[in-house]
């Protein structure tokens, strides 16, 4: 049987997910989604659903109104992204360096101005 956890706690988690998304992923040019609307209109529903996967599948639902790939919500107990899925971007090694082959839009690479081809030469001034 899951573990079930209050509902004070599913509206904190709910709205710390909505403004990790409005500040990190949402960008209504790329979108074309009113986040703020789409959030508000879905949030009793998903505050409402007291097993963990059922709130994560809700959740995941209203994310996924975004149009984003690689973008999802998920429970501690499923296994974390990979790094090159979790900047919605693939990559491979070039000799001593990283190309990027594929920019998703509206993902974490492109809003860092991330495009095809280019070339990752160092993180933080290390090679």
């Amino acid at each position: 049987m899951s573990k079930t956890f209050s509902r004070e706690v599913r509206e904190q988690v709910f709205n710390k997910v909505v403004a990790t998304v409005q500040r990190k992923l949402y960008d209504p040019a790329l979108n074309g989604v009113n986040w703020a609307a789409a959030s508000a209109a879905r949030k009793q529903s998903i505050i409402e659903a007291n097993i963990p996967e059922e709130f994560e599948s809700r959740v995941n639902g209203l994310i996924r109104e975004l149009r984003l790939s690689h973008a999802g919500f998920f429970a501690e107990s499923r296994p974390r992204a990979a790094a090159k899925i979790a900047i919605a971007a693939t990559f491979h090694a070039h000799g001593d360096c990283w190309v990027f082959q594929d920019v998703h839009p509206g993902g974490p690479a492109h809003i860092a101005g991330l495009k095809p081809g280019d070339v990752l030469l160092s993180i933080a001034g290390k090679a």
